[in-house]
């Protein structure tokens, strides 16, 4: 665990990779390796305010010479308005699937972090065994109504990016990636569809996150199992459907991450990128 005023400079530190200047409250919520009582929390904000650590401008806590990205956060809120709106319709035509357990919006936009040309990135969790069923049944579907960014897309606003899929039967993410940007990314995540409470057994599945962003999430007690006899019955066609798709993105394949319960479409290795910088800068306040 990180000390008090290290955790709120390393909360800062993150969002600033992303230009991302934080509310007092969002602060709180996603300080990282620390918790606190509200009243010591903001105690030791002001003090990093007095010590010319940090600044705040409207509401917005940021490092000196930031103060463009308040502005930036500012003008970007009516376009992730407009985005997200969108991205609610797609959800719900797709959320209709039988196999789609969960949609959410990640990425940017899940922070309403975004400018007009960017695409909408959907974060997907399917009926147990049904990953590859689940993900041409949606790509078929988005490229009927020319909704999907495609490779190679030199405009794509608004377009679906279907970059995560993960089998509702293994929920986990693998040690490999088990630190604070994926983190952030769950607990960003803009819930849309949620079947079956899988965004709660999905949490529960990911209890690491604790040790990332102790504040940013309350787990239920009280999470239905569920039994999913009738995949018995999908798997031959779930295994045939892997196959076909795998044969055709063969020629293709660049920076994808295909497991047996996750699939990722990332056209960059932002995660990489994320925790480098964070790295670098984090060890200043060691």
């Amino acid at each position: 665990m990180l000390k008090l005023r290290q955790a709120i400079l390393a909360t800062l530190v993150y969002a600033d990779i992303f230009h991302y200047p934080l509310t007092e409250d969002e602060i709180w919520r996603y300080l990282i390796g620390a918790k606190s009582t509200l009243a010591n929390f903001r105690k030791n904000l002001n003090l990093l305010i007095k010590q010319k650590k940090l600044t705040n401008s409207s509401g917005f806590y940021t490092f000196f010479n930031r103060k463009k990205f308040i502005f930036l956060r500012i003008k970007r809120k009516p376009i992730a308005v407009t985005k997200l709106k969108i991205a609610q319709t797609y959800a719900r035509w797709l959320g209709k699937i039988p196999t789609v357990r969960l949609i959410g919006i990640s990425g940017a936009l899940a922070m309403e972090n975004v400018p007009k040309e960017d695409d909408i990135d959907f974060f997907i969790i399917t009926a147990p065994h049904c990953i590859w069923i689940t993900r041409l049944v949606i790509t078929v579907i988005s490229d009927v109504f020319n909704i999907r960014r495609r490779p190679g897309d030199s405009q794509f606003a608004d377009k679906l990016c279907l970059n995560m899929f993960i089998d509702g039967k293994y929920l986990e993410f693998p040690d490999s990636e088990k630190d604070v940007y994926t983190a952030h990314e769950i607990v960003q995540l803009k819930i849309i569809i949620n079947k079956h409470q899988t965004y709660e057994r999905f949490l529960l599945a990911n209890r690491w996150l604790e040790k990332f962003l102790p504040q940013a999430v309350v787990f239920s007690k009280d999470v239905e199992q569920l039994k999913s006899v009738w995949n018995i019955f999908v798997i031959p066609i779930e295994l045939l459907v892997k196959q076909l798709q795998l044969i055709y993105m063969k020629r293709k394949r660049t920076t994808e991450t295909i497991r047996p319960a996750m699939l990722k479409f990332h056209p960059q290795d932002v995660r990489s990128r994320v925790m480098k910088e964070f790295e670098k800068r984090i060890k200043v306040l060691r």
